[in-house]
């Protein structure tokens, strides 16, 4: 098998989060064997070159691939018109790379809003048992989500995040043609990548142990507080795996948390401080810290974090969360309608 591909994606907005998470790797798996492939969704040439001379001095090199070459090669089919609420155009991509002549035989896929804190080479070399791919299991997705979807309670539900991908097998079990075959029968998700993928690998994903996709809520609550609002009926870790995972933690995913990221000003982000971290050793390390705009619901639930107990604030942020997702499957079915009828 050739070198496995560790693939991320950036934009030019996101470069500050795609430098520490490519250094983080780096420095933290000085003695694996991988290619750092980074599909570039708009990075400046400035910026193109900073991550080259910064992944050189650690005595590796990254490898662009553009969107428009993977499109050019296997087709969008008309993904980049899908947003779903994140208002996403591009993270469709990751699910093209796996298909293409570029990628290696296995592919490592890591979100850019991560930090590599530890070993890979377990993970690299997982055995997959004939599965198309690996991933470690979502911490707010549970069972009203997936009834949502037409998923069943305990059937396992991934973030798309992390995943340890076999190109072979992706491609014999159809994984992309499944995902077009959704598409193309007019589902619509609120996430823009997550939901397709699970559907499409359903009873062909192992399960990883979550040190490999650590996520906020377990670094923010104890167990005995997340179960407390999440998961109770349904597939997902148990206490002692969540605790035994945090002090083996080998990718940290610092997913938008109360509205905001690690690299927000004011952000309240349980991560922010690896994350700054891993960014002082990037060219970023000066940019300065800007302040995001943040509307009334992000508003009321930061004050609501503040101010109500743990376990109070979990349910009224499931419920929040829940009736979000609500609202926006009603807004595309009448959205949908609406253009069936005037044929706009």
């Amino acid at each position: 098998m050739n070198r496995p591909d560790i693939l991320f994606q950036s934009d030019e907005k996101y470069a500050k989060v795609l430098a520490p998470a490519i250094k983080s790797l780096c420095v933290n798996n000085r003695d694996a064997d991988f290619r750092i492939v980074v599909i570039d969704c708009g990075l400046s040439q400035k910026s193109r070159k900073l991550l080259q001379k910064m992944t050189k001095e650690d005595g590796r090199s990254v490898t662009f691939v553009t969107g428009d070459e993977l499109e050019k090669e296997v087709g969008d089919f008309g993904f980049s018109e899908y947003k779903g609420y994140r208002e996403n155009r591009v993270s469709y991509l990751k699910m093209l790379y796996p298909t293409s002549a570029m990628a290696s035989d296995r592919i490592l896929y890591i979100d850019c809003d991560t930090a590599v804190t530890g070993s890979i080479k377990g993970l690299l070399g997982t055995d997959l048992k004939g599965n198309v791919m690996a991933a470690a299991l979502d911490c707010y997705t549970d069972t009203g989500h997936k009834k949502m979807i037409g998923m069943r309670p305990e059937e396992p539900f991934y973030n798309s995040g992390v995943m340890l991908i076999d190109k072979k097998r992706w491609k014999e079990e159809k994984i992309f043609e499944n995902i077009i075959e959704q598409k193309n029968s007019g589902v619509k998700y609120n996430t823009v990548d997550q939901d397709y993928i699970n559907i499409a690998v359903r009873g062909k994903c192992l399960t990883i142990g979550c040190r490999y996709n650590y996520q906020p809520a377990h670094i923010d609550y104890s167990p005995s507080v997340y179960f407390s609002s999440y998961h109770k009926d349904d597939l997902y870790y148990t206490p002692e795996e969540l605790v035994k995972g945090r002090k083996h933690i080998v990718i940290l995913h610092y997913f938008r948390y109360l509205g905001m990221h690690p690299w927000d000003k004011d952000s309240m982000h349980p991560d922010e401080k690896v994350y700054r971290k891993y960014l002082s050793m990037t060219p970023w390390r000066n940019m300065p810290i800007r302040k995001k705009k943040v509307g009334p619901a992000i508003m009321f639930e930061r004050v609501m974090y503040r101010l109500l107990p743990d376990r109070l604030y979990l349910i009224l942020f499931r419920f929040m969360r829940r009736t979000y997702n609500r609202l926006f499957k009603l807004k595309t079915a009448v959205t949908d309608r609406i253009k069936s009828a005037t044929g706009k």
